[in-house]
C-alpha cells in the first residue's frame, strides 16, 4: 500500500501526481518524493536528499510546492519545525527539483 504521511505538499503534472515530504509515522525523517501514475494505478518513490546532498538539513513538512517552468521543476519554498527537544528550525532558502527523475524506485 502507499506510505500514509502528513504534512506534506502534492503536485500534478501530465499523469503523475508528486507527493513531497510530509511526515510518516513508519519511518525516520526523510525527504521522499512519492511519484503516483494516476493512469496505472501505480507508484514509486526516491530519497530526494540523495539527489541532492545540501538537503541534509531541509526539514520536509510544513512547506509549499508549485509547478513552474511550464512543469519541468518543483519549487519548494518555507518548511521547518518547531521542537521542545533541539528548538526551532526553519528551511533557509527554496530549492527546486528538475523533472524528469530517473532514479524512482520499482514497486
Amino acid at each position: 500500500p502507499l506510505p500514509a504521511r502528513y504534512s506534506h505538499s502534492a503536485v500534478v503534472t501530465g499523469s503523475n501526481l508528486y507527493s513531497i515530504g510530509g511526515v510518516d509515522l513508519h519511518k525516520p525523517c526523510h525527504c521522499h518524493l512519492l511519484k503516483i501514475n494516476l493512469e496505472t494505478r501505480t507508484w514509486s518513490e526516491t530519497n530526494v536528499s540523495s539527489l541532492y546532498p545540501p538537503l541534509k538539513k531541509f526539514l520536509p513538512y510544513n512547506f509549499t510546492a508549485e509547478l513552474v517552468g511550464k512543469g519541468e521543476c518543483l519549487l519548494v519554498v518555507g518548511g521547518g519545525g518547531n521542537c521542545f527537544s533541539f528548538g526551532t528550525h526553519f528551511n533557509p532558502q527554496p530549492w527546486t527539483i528538475k523533472f524528469p527523475l530517473t532514479k524512482f524506485g520499482q514497486t
